[in-house]
């Protein structure tokens, strides 16, 4: 039955609430690296931090600001901004650490309660719900931190709590396996990409074998190629493969093709039209769209994107230009264009995004366009925002290698591929039955022992 369990304050359990502050340029500011500082931009909902957005600052700057240092099971709960009530539990791997003002500091006073158990609560859709639902009337939305400490959150024997716990963390932590592994397989992918079409080491390997001459641009590379052989734990090419590449390298007039102009003899270079399908966004009639599921789910921006495949949250029942399974999705208008997602299925493309659809292979397609994010944000136009046109897309120079090498490139990662995907849709079950226990398990109304 619901309910069960007796309800207590936030502040009646922690010895905490503060928040930290943003490090002033006359204090040093930021820096390129150093100690951790976790801003908003690191909390999530499903409150593992991101620790791929934390910036830095120097030991001095953290010393200076000590209300802000945080404590291996501090909860951060993001107070200001646009997404309010996302979290983050602070690990021993994250110290030392500062935050900012955007995120309240809670410490839990752990002979009172588990923190671990208390970040959980305040993960639950209600509280969630409730701080985006009180927020003052200001520019920028936001809560306080006696708001943040009135929170009422259920409190359970103390063994209750560990036991939910160790229910909900079995669940998270097969997540972060998922997420650490897809990491890797997709490292593998941009490790194997680089080497294959950017630094072009199987062709210096072959010309080395073949004592062919190798440019002068190109001599640092062969010497690290020489170095990387004696490793003990360099492993060439399988013969079968490495017979698909040239030994000798060619000279084009594009000197941003290759290295320095470079290439492997009998490639060339051309447009990425060569490779791509590219799919410009339409967004169609407002009056089509639906909360309700009738219709093609519509993507026009990162608020569709999930973390690696798009996500359903709005529909039309007039769709326009449409992308397809396995399309990369792309943002290409405003402060998000470069941001991307997979498709896995068929969507609306709103005038926010285009789809890139492999011709040959779409693990090639991908990465290539991956690669060439940087490059294509220096040819956006639009004077504040950065803006890409179908014929920026369309036209911007790439290399075009041999197709028996495309087609052996694409039959190493399609496994890696299909692995990542199905972490991914795991990952997806897997959370939702997390969001299913949570509130039951926290609430009383389900019981580990009975249940679980």
């Amino acid at each position: 039955m619901a309910g069960n369990f007796p309800f207590i304050k936030l502040k009646d359990i922690c010895v905490k609430i503060t928040k930290g502050s943003t490090p002033t340029k006359k204090d040093g500011g930021f820096s390129e690296q150093g100690i951790n500082f976790i801003k908003a931009e690191s909390a999530t909902y499903d409150g593992v931090l991101d620790e791929s957005k934390f910036t830095f600052v120097t030991e001095e700057v953290y010393e200076k600001y000590k209300r802000s240092q945080l404590e291996e099971n501090d909860i951060l709960f993001s107070m200001a901004g646009a997404f309010l009530g996302k979290t983050g539990l602070v690990e021993k791997k994250h110290l030392p650490a500062n935050t900012n003002q955007a995120l309240a500091l809670i410490r839990v006073d752990s002979s009172l309660a588990n923190p671990k158990f208390v970040h959980y609560s305040l993960q639950q859709g209600r509280i969630v719900h409730y701080v985006n639902n009180s927020i003052s009337q200001s520019a920028q939305p936001n809560i306080n931190l006696q708001q943040i400490g009135d929170l009422d959150i259920e409190f359970p024997a103390r063994e209750i709590q560990d036991s939910i716990v160790d229910v909900l963390d079995s669940i998270v932590q097969r997540i972060l396996v998922n997420r650490q592994t897809n990491r890797t397989l997709e490292q593998m992918a941009q490790a194997l990409f680089k080497s294959w079409f950017v630094d072009f080491d199987p062709v210096i390997d072959n010309a080395l074998a073949a004592g062919n001459n190798i440019p002068e641009a190109l001599q640092h590379k062969a010497k690290q190629r020489k170095q990387a052989q004696k490793l003990p734990d360099f492993k060439p090419l399988p013969d079968d493969i490495r017979a698909l590449f040239p030994s000798e390298f060619e000279q084009t007039d594009e000197p941003s093709i290759g290295i320095a102009g470079w290439i492997p003899k009998g490639w060339n270079f051309g447009s990425m039209k060569q490779h791509a399908n590219i799919v410009m966004g339409q967004s169609p009639k407002g009056d089509t769209y639906n909360n309700e599921g009738l219709g093609t789910p519509l993507v026009n921006g990162p608020v569709e994107f999930g973390d690696y495949f798009t996500k359903k949250s709005k529909w039309t029942s007039a769709p326009t230009k449409l992308s397809l399974k396995g399309d990369l999705i792309v943002c290409v208008r405003g402060s998000t264009t470069g941001r991307f997602v997979k498709s896995d299925g068929v969507y609306c493309l709103g005038r926010g995004v285009c789809s890139v659809r492999g011709m040959r292979s779409q693990i090639f397609t991908d990465l290539i366009f991956k690669n060439s994010i940087e490059h294509l944000l220096g040819l956006a136009t639009g004077s504040t925002f950065p803006n890409w046109s179908r014929q920026i897309l369309n036209e911007f120079k790439v290399i075009l290698p041999c197709t028996q090498i495309v087609d052996a490139f694409d039959k190493l990662l399609s496994e890696n591929l299909k692995k990542i995907e199905l972490n991914v849709v795991e990952s997806k079950a897997l959370n939702n039955l997390r969001d299913t226990l949570l509130p039951k398990l926290i609430s009383g109304e389900l019981s580990v022992e009975n249940n679980c």
